[in-house]
């Protein structure tokens, strides 16, 4: 029976990604860097599939992707799927290898019958199929880094003191989380990693690692799973479907002029570019440009390409063709005028807008859908450009220099009048309370003022992270700089 005719390719998550190194010639092969033994007599493109089966049971994974490289002159590349079962999916997009088709060269990775390979018979050095095999062959088993170390600093109170992991990384690294729970910091070598957040084992790993990771995201960039990073006048996209742990993916970059807007966030990202033309996502870290109605300010991108601009009084719906599809009206703020003059998605529905006023400025929270504003106050100043948003999707809370808000079920923008927020996680933000040292801060609650933990020292920093189950800090020791996991006291 063919089960790949009933398979859901969809149904496997897009990361991670694992390594296959093969090479015909000399008959080896490597998953994730790590060479694979094949037992007496057995086929080494068998011995291959098996370890990565072994590798996705371990990791408690019932399918799982993998990139095929070639490791001689043949220099092919295939992605495929892989289940626990051993069946193997092709989900190569170019069907063909890049090479003439008089070669005697088969397409020897896996050659695909059907599309899956079915029973394990080896011929003439071709793997012809491989299916549920029974032999469970020795993997190399990831031994949890720094456990039980001593974190350096103190914690808000239901955070361990010892690490339930830790890494060197580098000492000017900064800490992010994406949407797929996995941890990004930079090594010592400057290599960007995206590690599981229970175990710290890396799961990919990128180059030209940018100096602020926060605002990193896990989003689609011309049909692939990317991370997307924006950090001064440079875009960086990174593919995530290429090696994990065996290679290190090098990104594309855009070069954002002075007066483009880059908007990573939503369903998918964009850049103004000015002119009521903004640039969507095209192949090869290029852009496709999209003319928008005059007068108008892209705020996000949804997932079918459709885009939304909004004016002094309505909401566009802007097709990738530049055709407006939808108009509806929405009340501005009293006391604004005009289309916004700033604008950051919060998520794929909910926009922070604001209006410079003469005397103030006003901050106004816009769901999409419903073209409603949720909430709107005046403020001192808008966010400036470079200024960073912290959002927690989760928790629908978000924070940025001066202001703190909220768009759950009881939305609220207030004023942060000497709180400095370094992370959000449940709707609580952890940072810096002026002369008090580090604080967290309620942001469900109006009227909610810091409150202080004990520390070691009055430099102690606030965590870099927190998320439902653990706090991240980065701390030298030494002569280096560690990356600390502190479990909740209630988890592992």
């Amino acid at each position: 029976m063919n089960h790949a005719d009933d398979f859901d390719v969809a149904s496997v998550p897009t990361f991670p990604v694992f390594s296959l190194k093969l090479n015909e010639d000399e008959q080896w092969a490597e998953l994730d860097g790590v060479r694979v033994e094949p037992a007496l007599g057995e086929d080494f493109k068998t011995a291959a599939i098996q370890a990565v089966v072994t590798k996705a049971r371990r990791d408690a994974l019932r399918a799982v992707r993998v990139r095929v490289r070639a490791a001689d002159e043949d220099e092919s590349v295939w992605d495929m799927i892989v289940t626990e079962a051993g069946e193997v999916i092709d989900t190569t997009e170019n069907e063909e290898p890049a090479q003439p088709a008089t070669s005697s060269r088969r397409r020897w990775p896996l050659i695909l019958v059907g599309g899956v390979i079915a029973a394990a018979v080896a011929t003439a050095g071709v793997l012809v199929g491989v299916g549920a095999l029974n032999r469970t062959p020795e993997a190399p088993q990831w031994q949890i880094p720094g456990a039980e170390a001593q974190i350096p600093i103190g914690l808000p109170t239901g955070f361990s003191d010892r690490a339930a992991w830790s890494v060197p990384v580098d000492d000017r690294s900064t800490i992010a989380q994406i949407d797929t729970g996995h941890i990004l910091s930079t090594t010592p070598e400057g290599i960007l990693t995206a590690r599981d957040p229970q175990t710290a084992q890396v799961h990919w790993r990128g180059s030209d690692s940018p100096a602020k990771l926060a605002g990193t995201l896990h989003t689609d960039w011309a049909g692939r799973p990317s991370l997307v990073n924006v950090e001064g006048t440079m875009m960086r996209i990174w593919d995530l479907r290429t090696p994990e742990g065996g290679g290190v993916v090098s990104p594309e970059t855009i070069r954002l002029d002075p007066h483009w807007r880059a908007e990573p966030r939503g369903a998918l990202p964009f850049i103004d570019l000015g002119d009521w033309v903004i640039g969507l996502p095209a192949a090869g870290g290029n852009l496709s440009q999209v003319d928008i109605p005059a007068g108008t300010r892209p705020l996000g991108v949804s997932s079918d390409r459709n885009i939304t601009t909004v004016s002094d009084r309505e909401l566009f719906t802007v097709n990738d063709n530049g055709e407006v599809t939808q108009t509806r009206s929405y009340d501005r703020p009293a006391g604004t005028r005009g289309a916004p003059s700033f604008s950051r998605m919060l998520d794929d529905d909910h926009a922070l807008i604001g209006w410079d006023t003469d005397r103030e400025a006003t901050l106004a929270i816009l769901q999409l859908s419903t073209a409603t504003l949720r909430s709107a106050e005046n403020v001192p100043r808008l966010p400036a450009k470079n200024d960073q948003l912290i959002i927690d999707e989760s928790s629908q809370a978000a924070a940025t220099t001066g202001v703190a808000l909220n768009w759950g079920q009881d939305p609220m923008i207030r004023p942060l009048e000497r709180f400095t927020a370094t992370t959000i996680s449940a709707g609580t933000a952890y940072g810096t309370a002026g002369q008090d040292g580090p604080a967290a801060l309620d942001l469900t609650t109006s009227g909610a003022q810091p409150e202080s933990w004990p520390t070691f020292t009055p430099g102690d920093p606030a965590p870099n992270l927190v998320t439902g189950d653990a706090a991240y800090v980065i701390a030298p020791r030494l002569e280096q700089t560690f990356l600390y996991r502190a479990s909740t006291k209630d988890t592992p």
